[in-house]
């Protein structure tokens, strides 16, 4: 079996503070490493191979209908109806597609494994207090 890993290069290498601290993955990560737009034809190509769904690269109706397939492909092994349930089945959303924006959100998981906690109950190691800390006895509403 083949396999292709890559990390994906944000639209102008831009992160958000965030995503780096949850991921540990920065713009110097994928500085080299590829757009999502050079390389979804080629993860079209690899699942349409494994489904044995014909395809002709860069013909819309084509790339069109692969992903239909895929898509009925997808619900026929999960045995589910629509898109909910796929996106259940698979813990995955869908990226969205701005055709008006021209931007493209990208999937994301669904954590499953996580317990849920009430943001009341956390409290703060009190050995780490420092009085000398600017947001010391500071509120934040």
């Amino acid at each position: 079996m083949d396999t292709y890993s890559s990390l994906i290069r944000p639209k102008d290498n831009l992160y958000d503070n965030f995503n780096i601290r949850i991921h540990g993955i920065t713009p110097e990560d994928t500085e080299n490493s590829p757009e999502f737009d050079s390389i979804w034809k080629d993860n079209l190509n690899a699942i349409c191979d494994y489904f044995n769904i014909p395809l002709k690269h860069h013909r819309a109706e084509h790339d069109a209908r692969a992903c239909a397939e895929i898509c009925l492909k997808c619900f026929g092994e999960g045995q589910i109806d629509d898109f909910g349930q796929l996106a259940d089945k698979y813990r995955m959303r869908p990226g969205i597609m701005n055709c008006i924006e021209k931007s493209y959100t990208g999937p994301y998981s669904i954590r499953k494994d996580r317990e849920k906690s009430d943001a009341r109950e956390i409290r703060g190691d009190k050995t780490k207090i420092n009085p000398d800390s600017l947001f010391y006895e500071c509120i934040v509403s």
